[in-house]
């Protein structure tokens, strides 16, 4: 039997890099804002329970009637950190889900995500408690750099993968290990790192490099290009 799937967005950041008044899920491709055209990938899915989506506190940008009614999704109080923000989602799911749900973990500010890229990563739920994350390989030539900005050593780029989003777990599993990682103030900047840290090996699935996650407004130039290009194939 297929486990019951939830979604996490953690959208509580205010996007302090981008240089807007506004948050960054808030600027707009092409007429609608980046968090709203990112969900719009997520609630297509059909094995999808849940799309919870963690807020701040003086969001007054939210509008759920731009995602339509009966749309299966709730918002949430996030936290300081994206980390806590997540951690705030998963208590939620383990209140509410079945015990033995997956949840998937998704950027609000990755829109181009392809939907056939999620189902992919979506057909391993419930396979491997390692859980998997979507993933694109290096294709640059790496550099590790010493204390004094120096390189230290080339890194073998056919061992390194760029991690993406979603990424998706078991739900109580992955709650368990962002709790230690915070406990620990393991300061992990994705849920595969919390994963690690508990032990786990996640498993890389190889995504599409459209996969943009938007930071700065250059981003967004190129996003609207590759939305673009999407759109028209």
């Amino acid at each position: 039997m297929f486990p019951e799937i939830w979604v996490i967005v953690p959208a509580a950041g205010l996007g302090q890099r981008f240089g807007s008044k506004i948050p960054k899920q808030y600027a707009t491709i092409r007429g609608r804002a980046i968090l709203y055209r990112t969900i719009d990938r997520l609630a297509g899915l059909s094995s999808v329970r849940t799309i919870l989506v963690g807020l701040h506190p003086d969001d007054i940008w939210w509008d759920h009637n731009e995602l339509g009614s009966g749309s299966a999704i709730q918002t949430f109080l996030g936290g300081q950190t994206r980390m806590q923000t997540v951690f705030n989602g998963l208590k939620q799911v383990a209140e509410k889900a079945h015990p033995d749900a997956w949840v998937l973990v998704h950027d609000a500010a990755r829109p181009l995500v392809k939907v056939e890229d999620i189902k992919r990563l979506l057909a391993l739920a419930g396979t491997d408690t390692n859980g998997a994350i979507l993933a694109c390989r290096s294709s640059d030539t790496l550099k590790k750099a010493s204390r004094a900005g120096r390189v230290e050593r080339t890194e073998d780029r056919n061992t390194l993968w760029q991690a993406l989003t979603p990424q998706l777990f078991p739900a109580r599993t992955l709650l368990a290990a962002v709790a230690a990682a915070l406990r620990a103030g393991i300061p992990c900047t994705d849920e595969a790192q919390a994963m690690e840290n508990s032990g786990f090996q996640p498993r890389l699935i190889e995504s599409g490099r459209d996969n943009l996650k938007i930071t700065t407004p250059s981003d967004l130039v190129l996003a609207e290009a590759l939305f673009e290009q999407q759109e028209s194939q």
